[in-house]
């Protein structure tokens, strides 16, 4: 290969002079489904919403042994505005669909332990409702998309999940209880404008 073949360095590197300085904002989320919920976990919008997860901790009655610790919800420590963004579209689309009657004693939705999770929930599933969007790309490829029925015992998923910003951001924790859901809190987004004031 001769000279005349060859790209030039400078081809192949980025001029950063072309773009500005920037930050892109992450803020930790506690997050996850209650113990009502029917399955253990929900995922949306590239987020694990878990009934429960466990954390392995020193034994104190046992010196070099770790035992497991059941702790309500998940962590997500990078969440962007982007993010919620998405999750803001989809969520408004998920839906658990109950196989069963509501039960004369609900297990509570709110401020519940982990010893609640002992509670046997209504069996259910999730369906996401096609967006519009979604039918319209169907409808053009002449393909087939299945267009949500409502059905009975059908609930809003917001109902049976909860996500909040972690008090201390420097050591993102769970809470000891379960909060309050979506439905009662909506999407806190206001750690975004904290941080954002600290950057000014």
């Amino acid at each position: 290969m001769n000279d005349s073949q060859n790209l030039p360095g400078s081809a192949l590197v980025a001029d950063l002079s072309q773009h500005g300085p920037g930050v892109q904002t992450v803020v930790a989320y506690w997050l996850g489904v209650i113990p009502a919920f029917p399955v253990p976990y929900i995922t949306c919008a590239g987020f694990c919403f878990p009934k429960m997860c466990e954390l392995l901790i020193d034994n104190p009655q046992r010196t070099g042994e770790r035992q497991r610790v059941p702790v309500p919800g998940g962590l997500h420590k990078d969440v962007t505005e982007e993010m919620l963004d998405k999750l803001k579209e989809k969520l408004p689309r998920l839906v658990v669909r109950f196989t069963e009657p509501p039960r004369k004693e609900e297990p509570s939705q709110n401020s519940q332990g982990i010893a609640d999770l002992a509670t046997q929930p209504r069996k259910g599933f999730v369906i996401t409702i096609p967006s519009e969007k979604d039918v319209e790309a169907a409808i053009e490829a002449e393909s087939h998309i299945t267009r949500y029925v409502r059905g009975e015992w059908d609930e809003p998923a917001a109902n049976y999940m909860f996500m909040q910003p972690c008090v201390d951001q420097d050591n993102p924790q769970r809470g000891g209880v379960y909060p309050q859901t979506l439905d009662k809190t909506g999407l806190d987004i206001s750690s975004f404008r904290d941080i954002e004031d600290l950057l000014d």
